[in-house]
């Protein structure tokens, strides 16, 4: 047993130091089109990062003969469970801005057409999903799977958390204080997801549908002009309500489950 928890945990070392490889590669290769100044390359960037995780995570399991976070069940078993995280984060969200628009708290308005900013959000998604969603939660998914086999579930998202944090370090991604902030709280969300799912399609839905909304206000896009309080917004409406919805969804879920 103290010979696998060796394994596991160089294996965990290996896939978390690779990850950071690959990103930092991808950033190299196409530079600052990774944060979004082209949203074609962005995307381009998003194939070349989650081609390589996929390749990374298919060879892990090939040599521990075993599946484990990632399997073609990703692509077309799990639609509906990222199709409810999804859902888990607009629908709160949604709901929660609209009622602080009318109380005055803020207020978001368009500066494109209708058909433009519902074909930026698509090609926003698309980006999203495999530069962030995609990748990064199949390696969250696997740490937290392989760690779990021998610690317990708290622990693992615990270690998790943590790696995630450092991962976001070493690839620049702390660059100001609202990311330092943000990046542990929101590392250790999408982990609880996992564990109160047992998948990684719930954290990968809510995960997709943050991120595009979030960059769908870039003041660098100029689609969508919000003003107000970013305390409302940004942590209310974007953050904690949809935590909460989620949260309270994924437990009544296990207790059906256990009837």
């Amino acid at each position: 047993m103290a010979l696998d928890k060796k394994k596991a945990i160089g294996r965990v070392t290996a896939v978390f130091i690779i990850s950071i490889v690959i990103w930092r590669l991808m950033l190299l290769f196409f530079g600052g089109a990774a944060l979004g100044e082209d949203i074609f390359r962005h995307i381009a960037a998003g194939i070349f990062t989650s081609v390589l995780v996929c390749i990374l995570i298919f060879a892990i399991d090939h040599i521990e003969k075993k599946k484990m976070a990632l399997s073609w069940n990703i692509f077309f078993g799990n639609l509906k469970g990222f199709g409810s995280g999804f859902l888990c984060w607009i629908i709160p969200a949604v709901i929660s801005i609209s009622i602080f628009a009318i109380a005055g708290f803020v207020t978001i308005q368009p500066q494109v057409s209708s058909a433009t900013l519902i074909s930026q959000a698509f090609i926003l998604f698309a980006a999203v999903f495999l530069i962030e969603a995609f990748p990064e939660e199949i390696i969250r998914g696997y740490i937290f799977s392989s760690l779990e086999e021998h610690y317990s579930p708290w622990v693992a998202l615990f270690v998790q958390t943590v790696l995630f944090t450092l991962f976001a370090f070493f690839i620049g991604s702390l660059y100001s204080q609202e990311q330092l902030l943000f990046i542990p709280g929101f590392g250790f969300l999408l982990g609880y997801f996992r564990m109160l799912s047992r998948s990684i399609s719930f954290s990968m839905g809510f995960h997709a549908a943050l991120m595009t909304f979030t960059q769908l206000l870039a003041p660098s896009r100029q689609l969508l002009e919000a003003n107000g309080s970013f305390f409302v917004l940004r942590f209310l409406s974007f953050v904690l309500l949809p935590a909460i919805f989620s949260s309270v969804i994924l437990h009544l879920k296990m207790e059906r489950s256990k009837v």
